[in-house]
């Protein structure tokens, strides 16, 4: 006579396959969210780079990066009252400083995360190095981007 098996022993088996398919599944998921990070933090670095490049080309030009953003940090763009949304240490209006870089930027950048009035950058110039501009990417996804020269 043939030994019966539990019905635990033949489900076991499933179900670990079940669960292991599932991780797999989870694992497999989490990685274009990842590349998206990576890819929204690499064009950040570049608007940064690029912020900061035009800055100083500003200030070869003029003497002087310009001047409301010494000594306090502003977020850049169009915004009234919406600068805390995207950058929480930057002062509540936005500093709209395209027409001043236009010569050396066809426009702003903007941050993929950020809200349209925004640009989801910051800018500050330390009141006692004023020669230093410090450009700042307020969305950074699991990451903290600035460049400062």
């Amino acid at each position: 006579m043939k030994k019966r098996r539990s019905p635990m022993s033949v489900l076991a088996p499933v179900f670990a396959s079940v669960v292991f398919s599932l991780l797999l599944l989870l694992v497999i998921l989490s990685f274009p969210s990842r590349a998206r990070k990576r890819a929204n933090n690499s064009l950040r670095q570049q608007d940064v780079d690029r912020l900061v490049f035009a800055l100083h080309q500003y200030r070869l030009k003029n003497g002087a990066f310009p001047v409301s953003t010494v000594g306090t940090e502003f977020q850049l763009g169009s915004c009234q009252s919406e600068g805390k949304k995207n950058c929480p240490n930057a002062k509540d209006n936005c500093l709209d400083i395209s027409a001043l870089l236009s010569p050396y930027l066809e426009s702003l950048p903007h941050d993929p995360l950020a809200n349209p009035k925004a640009t989801g950058y910051s800018v500050y110039v330390d009141a006692k190095r004023p020669d230093i501009v410090t450009v700042k990417s307020c969305l950074a996804e699991n990451d903290f981007i600035l460049s400062s020269r």
